[in-house]
């Protein structure tokens, strides 16, 4: 019996570790000192960890996720091989590759708990959802009460700094750019939904929405804003497919009517700020990324190791701007990797979107995965460092069996 208490604790206290470093201090090394170029991640320390204790002591099957896991591991495989081709012959840096690598083999294994309703059971659920509040109370109340909107932990120290740009305001908390803190807190309000049965109340719940909404308020980020509405839109839509006649009808009129005049309040509110027929000027950046790309398909080889990734002028369109990321995930993979290392980068990230689907349909999940690709292929959403918290979330949401789990707390 103690045999096995003690490796669930280890576990469960090394995954709640994780979460806890991503949401609070997501601290990174880098060597040339730019948070662009991440050698160590902290988060993924506690996953090795993690991964160590699963293996030694939990059992593992690989029946369950057969297909999937398989999928998974043929993709990461011939993204190692590529990988290292392109790191010896061009770009001489293994930093992403390993911590990439990291990132999905601990979800890959996490898949393979045999009894992982006993490892994600309520109340390490309920540990995340307090993480998840609590970090976003402290964000809010840093932004009320200081200048500073960002405070990284990197190599050695925590710089504090007012992060600015021309053109608007950043408040990142304790991530690099304001799209990663917005990410974030999406995934964090999927998380709260998912498990709205969790919370003591409804008035807990709504008060922790709260929360999530305004601290993704204060983050400026129109993308994560926007795309944040298609969860509670899913949310909704599944409601009215399982309700009455009567409760679809007053559902409708009680929150759809007020939902929709919200989304156009915030349609209104972005183009007040942004020029929506270019998407906030993406269409711009994506076809001088894209060139770049297939001038480039190795990747760009040329750059100064700490420097900016990369630096671009728009100017054959007339339309003129600087920007340092092709503002998508996927071609900034191919920008910086290759042609080919993106390529395979993208094909994990849709396997994951797809078998998500399928383990749990329904159109809340399709609103949370659209709330999460909408961001990273606007924005440069997520980075390895983001990218340990993003897989064990999405593991939560999607992998875990809600129905044996959930027990609505009666005290």
């Amino acid at each position: 019996m103690l045999t096995k208490y003690i490796p669930k604790r280890y576990a469960q206290a090394l995954l709640k570790h994780v979460v806890a470093v991503s949401l609070f201090i997501p601290y990174i090394y880098s060597k040339t000192n730019n948070v662009w170029y991440q050698d160590f991640i902290l988060a993924n320390a506690f996953a090795i960890l993690t991964m160590i204790t699963i293996i030694t002591s939990w059992k593992l099957e690989f029946k369950k996720n057969g297909i999937f896991l398989a999928g998974l591991g043929i993709l990461l495989l011939a993204y190692n091989i590529v990988s290292t081709y392109m790191n010896y012959k061009y770009h001489h840096w293994y930093g992403e590759q390993i911590n990439t690598t990291i990132c999905f083999l601990f979800f890959m294994l996490l898949l393979m708990v045999k009894d992982s309703h006993a490892l994600f059971d309520n109340t390490f659920l309920r540990s995340v959802i307090h993480m998840m509040v609590t970090s976003n109370v402290l964000a809010i109340g840093y932004r009320l009460i200081t200048e500073q909107n960002r405070i990284l932990f990197i190599n050695n120290y925590v710089r504090l700094d007012k992060y600015e740009v021309d053109y608007a305001p950043q408040y990142c908390w304790v991530y690099m750019h304001k799209c990663q803190y917005a990410f974030i807190l999406v995934l964090c309000i999927a998380f709260c939904v998912v498990y709205r049965k969790l919370f003591r109340n409804m008035l807990t719940y709504l008060l922790s929405l709260g929360v999530l909404l305004f601290a993704l308020y204060l983050s400026d980020t129109y993308t994560s804003m926007a795309a944040c509405t298609l969860i509670f839109i899913g949310l909704f839509i599944d409601y009215l497919c399982k309700a009455k006649w009567w409760k679809k009808l007053i559902a409708a009129v009680g929150l759809g009517i007020p939902g929709m005049v919200a989304c156009v309040y915030l349609i209104n509110k972005i183009g007040a700020k942004r020029d929506l027929l270019s998407l906030g000027s993406r269409k711009y950046i994506w076809y001088v990324s894209w060139k770049t790309i297939t001038n480039n398909p190795n990747g760009l080889i040329d750059f100064v190791m700490g420097g900016d990734m990369y630096c671009y002028y728009v100017e054959e369109l007339g339309y003129g701007l600087y920007t340092f990321n092709a503002h998508n995930i996927f071609m900034n993979q191919m920008l910086r990797f290759s042609i080919p290392v993106g390529g395979i980068y993208l094909a994990l990230i849709l396997t994951l979107f797809l078998f998500s689907l399928k383990r749990k349909p329904s159109f809340l999940s399709l609103g949370i995965w659209s709330s999460l690709i909408i961001p990273l292929c606007m924005d440069y959403s997520m980075t390895c460092a983001e990218t340990t918290v993003f897989l064990l979330i999405i593991y939560c949401i999607f992998f875990i069996d809600t129905k044996t789990i959930i027990k609505p707390n009666t005290n």
